[in-house]
């Protein structure tokens, strides 16, 4: 078994949730359709819905079973942006733009970063 055949291997047999924020560009799109039919792991972009699936249509990329979150979609985002704004995870880290952005994708499947008072 090669390294990389390990490395599937295990990301296989503890399926995590990965959040992807640059949902529109390519390599971005390919990868989440790759892991997801290689069940290395479930995916979510992070996008506008609409221009997400045009990359896709685009690429000729099947994203069933990868998930789509649009910030601005999404009606928690000022609830987030809050948190992050005033240290609510329990590692505050510099906060930059990509941060931000995967963020509200990954508090908007609900199932990652401990928020406070959510």
């Amino acid at each position: 078994m090669s390294v990389i055949e390990k490395i599937k291997a295990k990301a296989a047999a503890d399926l995590k949730h990965i959040v992807l924020a640059e949902g529109t560009e390519p390599r971005t799109v390919q990868a989440a359709q790759k892991i997801v039919a290689q069940k290395l792991a479930k995916v979510t972009l992070v996008g506008a819905k609409a221009e997400v699936e045009a990359k896709a249509a685009e690429l000729g990329v099947d994203l069933t079973g990868v998930g789509v979150v649009d910030p601005a979609a999404c009606e928690k985002t000022p609830v987030y942006a809050q948190k992050l704004f005033d240290g609510g995870v329990d590692d505050p880290v510099h906060i930059g733009l990509d941060l931000l952005v995967s963020y509200i994708g990954v508090a908007a499947q609900g199932d990652v970063f401990p928020l406070r008072d959510v």
